[in-house]
This record gives C-alpha cells, structure tokens and sequence, in this order.
C-alpha cells in the first residue's frame, strides 16, 4: 500500500466530461477519499502544471497537439497513469476531428478504467484497491456502456 497521502492529478482532453461528472457521483465518499489523497492538477483545483504525482488519471482521447503535451507531460510526472473511460482507451468521437486516438498510442499506460462513463463505484473500488495496493479488479456489473 502507498504510504501516507498520494498525489493524484486528473485532465480531459477530448472527451465529454462525462467521467469526471461520474468522479464527483463518488458523492459522499470523496471526504473520505481527501482523506487518502491530495490533489494536484485537476479541473476542480486552479494549479494548471502538473507537479510530481503518484496517480494521473485522464479522461477522454487524443485530438490534437495540446492533448499530446498535457499527456505526456502527465506521463512524465506521474508514477501511474490511468486511461479513463471508453475514450481515453478507445479513442472517441471525433468532434469536428478527423480521428481520436487512444491515449495508449502516446504514451505507455498503466490501468484501464473502462465504461461509458465508469459508474462512482467502479472508480471508487479501483481508488480504493491501488491505494491499498490490492489486484485491481472490477465485478463485471461495475462495468457498464450507457
């Protein structure tokens, strides 16, 4: 298990937010997960560089070069990446873009959090199991496509 609280950083790059809505559905968990955690980078903090952290978690795919430069930027500081969601493992709906790609083709990924979005309790048994440095595994109900 990690020791003491890690550092978890979270983006969208080009995707729906849907899975960070779906974060924050956690509801009343989320006290006892800032309990655990402390948070670096994310939409709900205002630090807009990355700082070393234990945990990156990113939603949505790749579209353009930004999305490239915030994903390996996160690659390079955080000791763990999560692709989120079915975008950030599948690629996406290309908006006014040609392609999205996966995330996986830019950088090296560690776990896949899959589901369109994951449900709150998918992400929270897969928060809780890597902190306490448990096998990550999901009950196939947890996993769901709307």
């Amino acid at each position: 298990a990690m020791s003491g609280k890690i550092k978890v950083a979270t983006t969208s790059l080009a995707g729906c937010f849907g899975c960070h809505m779906s974060f924050l559905d956690i509801d009343e968990r989320i006290l006892d997960l800032v309990e655990l955690v402390e948070f670096d980078r994310t939409p709900i903090t205002d630090i807009k560089e990355v700082g070393e952290c234990d945990l990156g978690i990113i939603e949505g795919g790749v579209a353009n070069a930004e999305n490239v430069e915030v994903l390996r930027e996160f690659r390079e500081r955080c000791k763990i990446l999560v692709a989120m969601g079915a975008c950030a493992a599948n690629g996406g709906i290309p908006l006014l873009l040609n392609k999205v790609h996966p995330i996986h083709e830019v950088v090296k990924i560690d776990y896949f959090l899959p589901g369109c979005p994951p449900s709150g309790d998918a992400i929270w048994t897969f928060l809780t199991e890597l902190l306490e440095g448990k096998p990550i595994s999901f009950p196939y109900t947890q996993i769901h496509y709307d």
